[in-house]
């Protein structure tokens, strides 16, 4: 499968999750997680930050900050405001970013 293709089974995948409900930023990077097709961490980024633009380019979702197990928005997050790493899972405050559909 080529990158491209990669990423549009990536969007696909989350946009399937999305209709259950918010989806971390977290999890991009755990769907690329194959050990039958092993890849390195940052190459997973990659191929996510490009689904994670894709996604935000259609216009109906938006990234928040979340804490688990609470299903409140705790802040709206521009995509120019994203920390270095926002692939991070729930740190120990529970706090993780997530996409919602808008």
């Amino acid at each position: 499968m080529t990158i491209s293709e990669t990423v549009g089974w990536l969007v696909q995948e989350i946009s399937d999750l999305l209709d259950a409900g918010a989806v971390g930023l977290y999890e991009f990077v755990d769907e690329l997680n194959d050990p039958a097709r092993p890849m390195p961490l940052d190459q997973r980024q990659v191929i996510a930050r490009q689904a994670l633009e894709r996604l935000l380019g259609q216009g109906n979702v938006e990234i928040q900050r979340r804490r688990w197990g609470s299903f409140d928005n705790l802040g709206t997050v521009s995509p120019a405001d994203l920390p270095a790493d926002p692939w991070r899972g729930p740190g120990e405050d529970g706090e993780y970013l997530a996409i919602v559909r808008s």
